[in-house]
């Protein structure tokens, strides 16, 4: 199922939002009158990241601007 799908079905099932989607999916989720409850982004996967103490650094660069993009672009949990 594609995202417009996706999105219609949630429509009709009576949510407000979608979770963990990209944020260049954002703009389609919006469309819809849906709101991105929960972003996805960061650039930094949990193998290759989150568990290696070395990459920490970069996770925390990473993630601040993540968080600067949803505050300016509509997550609503920042």
């Amino acid at each position: 199922m594609g995202l417009d799908e996706m999105c219609r079905q949630a429509v009709r099932l009576g949510a407000v939002g979608m979770d963990i989607f990209p944020v260049e999916q954002w703009p389609t989720i919006k469309s819809f009158g849906l709101v991105p409850t929960m972003g996805r982004g960061g650039g930094i996967e949990f193998e290759p990241g989150i568990i290696r103490k070395e990459m920490h650094k970069e996770i925390a660069e990473a993630l601040e601007k993540f968080i600067d993009y949803c505050a300016a672009n509509g997550c609503p949990n920042v």
